[in-house]
Order: structure tokens, then C-alpha cells, then sequence
């Protein structure tokens, strides 16, 4: 049985794309915080667009990660969707740290500028573990990889999108898709009813999505090698 270390950095393919997931997290991070001025900077707002952009990133190694569950007849569930989490749960922690060194280093001057600190990195310790496991969950669901990759960006963003132009019934997007309740998680100002519209996202997007995975990958398994 591979540890979580192991299997996440199991082929070449799964090691670019943790690294450029790293990577744009300290890019976006440090090109935002230079290029606001000192008293617009403020850890949620720097927080937002990079843990965004880490979370349209870190889902295709979820893909890769999910077809193990497919092609790796040794590979089970509980392992292979622990390491999606672990990892992704890693890779928020050091887009956090990043954030607040870049923050801290460029000097903010608005008041406020650490404002709801502890719950705005939670909220990117949140945001990553659902985002991964769409990827794991659509990498068994979709075939080939590139275009499960793809779907991980069309398929939430599309219901999102769908669902706006729906009249009264928009109110339900704030419900059921990531996005407006990721930039709510990351702005730190949550209630009762934000933390009740995670539960439902990542029900749908983590845990739903990945018993319906799991149950197909069961279904078409093969002896084959790992895809990716």
C-alpha cells in the first residue's frame, strides 16, 4: 500500500502538476499583495484570487489521482481519496503561509488588514479538499484525463453559470456549486448559513461525486497500469 507522499508524486505527470500548483499560489500571491496599494492590502483579499487560481490548478491531480481507482487493481477508495485530501489540505497550508508572508512583507496600512486572520486560511483549508476530490471524482466519471481535467472547470463553473440565468431559482447556485461559496470561506465573514452551504457543496462536489465514482471505477475496473 502506497503512502500519501507516494502516490501523490507516483508519475512525472503528478509532480508538474503539484508543482505549478505551488508555483501560481506564490505568484498570485506576491503579484497581488505588490501590486495593491499598502492601504488596500488585506489578508482576505489577497487570500481570494490565489487559492482560487490554486483551486482550478490542483483538481487535475485529483483526475490523475482518481484514475488509480480505475486502472490500479491493488487501489483502494480509502487510500486513494485520503491522498487527495492530504495533499490538497498540504498544499493549502503552504498557500496560507505564502499569503501571510506576503502580506507581512509588503507592509499593509489599512486598518483591518488581518481582520478574521484565523478563519479566512480555514477557509483555504476548506476550499482545496473539495476541489481536489471534483477532481478525483470526475477522473473516474470522465475519460480521457485531459478532458476530466477540463471538466473540472466546465462542469462547476457551468452549473454556476446555468443556474444565474434561472430567474428566482439562481438562489439555489449559492447552494450547490463552489465557487460563490469558496469567495464566501475566503472572505472570513461566515455564518451559520455560509457553513450550512459548504456542507451541501462539499456533500455534493466531495462525498456524493465520489460514491458514484467509486462505485463505477468497481464497475469497469482493469489491470491496467496507472494512467497518468
Amino acid at each position: 500500500m502506497q503512502s500519501t507522499f507516494g502516490r501523490v508524486l507516483a508519475t512525472r505527470a503528478r509532480q508538474w502538476i503539484l508543482a505549478v500548483t505551488l508555483l501560481l499560489g506564490v505568484l498570485i500571491a506576491v503579484a497581488v499583495a505588490t501590486a495593491l496599494p499598502a492601504g488596500e492590502r488585506t489578508l482576505a483579499i489577497i487570500a481570494f484570487p490565489t487559492h482560487m487560481i490554486v483551486s482550478v490548478v490542483l483538481p487535475f491531480l485529483g483526475v490523475l489521482l482518481g484514475r488509480d481507482l480505475v486502472a490500479d487493481p491493488s487501489a483502494r477508495a480509502a487510500p486513494v481519496l485520503g491522498s487527495a485530501v492530504g495533499v490538497a489540505a498540504g498544499v493549502a497550508v503552504l498557500t496560507d503561509l505564502v499569503i501571510v508572508a506576503a502580506l507581512a512583507a509588503t507592509g499593509p496600512e489599512v486598518a483591518g488588514a488581518w481582520d478574521h486572520a484565523a478563519l479566512v486560511l480555514l477557509g483555504g483549508l476548506l476550499v482545496q479538499p473539495v476541489a481536489n476530490l471534483t477532481g478525483t471524482g470526475l477522473g473516474v466519471l470522465i475519460r480521457p484525463a485531459w478532458v476530466a481535467c477540463l471538466a473540472t472547470i466546465v462542469i462547476p463553473l457551468g452549473v454556476w453559470a446555468l443556474l444565474g440565468l434561472a430567474g428566482p431559482f439562481a438562489v439555489v447556485r449559492e447552494w450547490i456549486t463552489p465557487f460563490p461559496v469558496a469567495g464566501t470561506l475566503l472572505s472570513g465573514e461566515v455564518g451559520a448559513v455560509d457553513w450550512a452551504r459548504f456542507l451541501v457543496v462539499a456533500l455534493i462536489w466531495g462525498v456524493g461525486l465520489n460514491a458514484v465514482a467509486v462505485r463505477q471505477a468497481r464497475a469497469r475496473r482493469v489491470p491496467a497500469g496507472r494512467s497518468g
